[in-house]
């Protein structure tokens, strides 16, 4: 494999666990506004500091 194939492959798996994070944030965010969870609106502020 060359090494740009490589960089390529870094990027992208590193581009879906960033689009997971953000998908599971806003997830939790919805979830935290829907049921009015103050304690779970904290935290998704405070687990959004990477």
């Amino acid at each position: 494999m060359t090494h740009y194939s490589e960089e390529m492959t870094r990027l992208k798996e590193s581009l879906l666990a960033m689009a997971s994070h953000a998908e599971s944030a806003v997830a939790r965010a919805i979830r935290s506004l829907v049921e009015r969870d103050e304690a779970l609106a904290r935290q998704v502020q405070e687990d959004d500091n990477i």
